[in-house]
């Protein structure tokens, strides 16, 4: 089976876990004349679906070791690793360019600072006095330049998606007989 599939099969295991019913674990002595081989009775079919629940559970994880030697030795790891730094480094510059603002162009700034002289000079005041005219360090050019460059990781992160997406459906992993027979089973493949 494929690498996707194998996740499929994984979460159907789990959905098939949680569905389990077991027997009632308590029996009444009173209306129940032979309550100790009821009890007897149940005790084995609540063993034996805790066996069930156990073998599923085996299956799932000799699946995800499966999976991971097959991520290992398919580049899929590696895959998984850019990815994530890809999407660190978009988040980084996503939430850097939200809140900057753009450099004012320098006759603007230059007027600002003109105005302001000319407050400082006319007020009587100087302590407590705002005299500081900021400015952003962000150029228009340093801005696209950083959103030339989110756009650009996006194409790769795209690239990469489906490179992954390719390699999860090329990739095959293979379960022996009794896996396989249990899955069967519980109609799980």
């Amino acid at each position: 089976m494929n690498l996707r599939k194998a996740k499929q099969v994984q979460d159907k295991i789990s959905e098939t876990i949680n569905n389990l019913r077991f027997p009632e674990h308590r029996v009444d002595a009173m209306t129940v004349e032979s309550w100790q081989s009821e009890c007897l009775h149940r005790l084995k079919e609540y063993d034996d679906m805790l066996k069930e629940a156990n073998d599923l559970s085996r299956v799932a994880y000799n699946i995800r070791k499966l999976q991971g030697n097959a991520n290992a030795s398919s580049g899929i790891n590696e895959i998984l690793t850019e990815l994530a730094f890809i999407n660190r480094h978009i988040d980084t510059l996503d939430n850097v360019l939200r809140d900057i603002a753009e450099q004012e162009p320098k006759e603007v700034v230059q007027k600002r600072v003109e105005i302001k002289n000319n407050e400082l000079l006319k007020s009587e005041r100087s302590f407590g006095f705002d005299a500081a005219v900021k400015v952003s360090i962000f150029t228009k050019d340093y801005i696209h330049e950083k959103e030339a460059e989110m756009r650009q990781l996006k194409k790769e992160r795209v690239k990469l998606d489906d490179k992954l997406l390719d390699l999860n459906i090329s990739t095959n992993i293979e379960l022996d007989d009794a896996d396989m027979d249990l899955l069967v089973k519980y109609d799980i493949i």
